[in-house]
């Protein structure tokens, strides 16, 4: 009885580190995918960005 406690322990250890780092690994993709969304946000609207902070167009 004690060893299939032990055994099961390891095992429940062992998914449970397996998902910390898959969960850990799909948070930095979903932080990357974040950062290129809004990278490429800024990108196309600059000049909208500059109208609302400046009141101008600084061209």
């Amino acid at each position: 009885m004690k060893k299939a406690i032990i055994i099961i322990w390891t095992f429940l250890t062992i998914v449970l580190l397996i998902l910390g780092i898959y969960g850990y690994y799909i948070q930095n993709k979903i932080i990357d995918i974040e950062k290129r969304a809004y990278q490429k946000l800024t990108e196309e609207n600059k000049d909208l960005i500059e109208f609302i902070i400046f009141g101008e167009s600084q061209e």
